[in-house]
């Protein structure tokens, strides 16, 4: 289980595809987990999504948790890189109390008392109080503070807890300052892939690529390409050389040099570039059992074009 975020810029006419907030590796198993649940999300006034979860990447039996938040600055498009909320865990020791659920019987229908030959009765665990119920919140204050609600553990018995979490950043149109000015011409465009080329000695992976105009417009300069998600099946992905530093979601390349002076008509090309991305803590290929197939996925991202068009 894992944590999608879905908007809508049209009063839920329609919807954007989904993405994954959790941002957790993906596991060599995932019949195993580590499973996240039970998400809260709250809006400040400045247009800062924030998204709390209950996150087992840290527990080795998928079935503790911690409280983990990622924030949104571009309305959903893209979220920061998660941090830990609660400051210990909800954990399942040898020394944690099993709060019993009500007998169940069989024979009885809706009595709980136990008729037939045998008489059947079973005792069990709370299985609510494992799998930690509907049991989280969020609250936002007028100050723009935005106030977690979990339960954990950490006293022997289940507790409520809150704390506060302040976002440092501000909400930016298309996510950076660079693009407010432009508009989102993703629909308008896509990538000619050229060549693919992978360094294994250094884990590099390059990507040829060719913008090309799929409108009926004039694309013009200056054109300008962010990731919004960025993973791998082999190791862990990071963007090189973006003009603006980011190495990972939020990273941005400058194709306006490519595009020609009089812009670029309908159904043309422009030069091409190179982009570069770079693994570390690489897997060996392995078989991937969900799917039938093996799991051998370098590089897959996600992005969107800004830019000009014209008639």
């Amino acid at each position: 289980m894992e944590i999608p975020f879905a908007y809508s810029s049209d009063r839920g006419k329609t919807w954007s595809p989904p993405s994954t907030v959790n941002d957790d590796r993906p596991p060599t198993d995932r019949r195993n987990g580590p499973d996240h649940l039970l998400p809260a999300i709250g809006v400040n006034k400045a247009g800062v999504v924030l998204v709390t979860w209950y996150d087992r990447r840290e527990s080795g039996d998928n079935m503790g948790w911690k409280v983990r938040t990622a924030a949104s600055l571009d309305g959903g498009v893209t979220f920061t890189p998660s941090v830990v909320v609660s400051e210990a865990p909800n954990a399942f020791t040898s020394r944690t109390e099993w709060i019993q659920s009500a007998p169940s019987v069989s024979g009885g229908g809706m009595r709980r008392t136990a008729t037939g030959r045998p008489l059947s009765v079973g005792v069990s665990i709370n299985s609510f109080l494992l799998s930690g119920g509907d049991t989280d919140g969020m609250a936002v204050g007028a100050d723009d503070v935005f106030h977690a609600i979990w339960v954990d553990n950490r006293t022997g018995v289940s507790q409520l807890w809150t704390a506060p979490v302040t976002v440092r950043g501000s909400v930016q149109k298309h996510g950076a300052a660079e693009l407010a000015e432009l508009d989102d011409i993703t629909d308008k465009v896509g990538l000619d892939a050229q060549s693919t080329g992978f360094d294994r000695s250094t884990g590099t992976v390059t990507f040829v690529a060719r913008l090309r105009n799929t409108s009926t417009e004039t694309v013009r300069a200056p054109v300008k390409v962010r990731v919004t998600s960025l993973t791998s099946q082999l190791g862990v992905p990071a963007v090189v050389g973006a003009t603006n530093g980011a190495g990972t979601v939020g990273a941005i390349w400058d194709f306006s040099s490519l595009i020609p002076k009089n812009g670029l008509s309908p159904d043309s090309a422009a030069a091409p570039k190179t982009l570069t991305f770079r693994l570390s803590d690489i897997r060996g290929i392995r078989h991937a059992r969900q799917s039938g197939g093996f799991a051998s996925g370098l590089v897959r991202f996600d992005a969107r074009v800004y830019g000009r068009t014209s008639k």
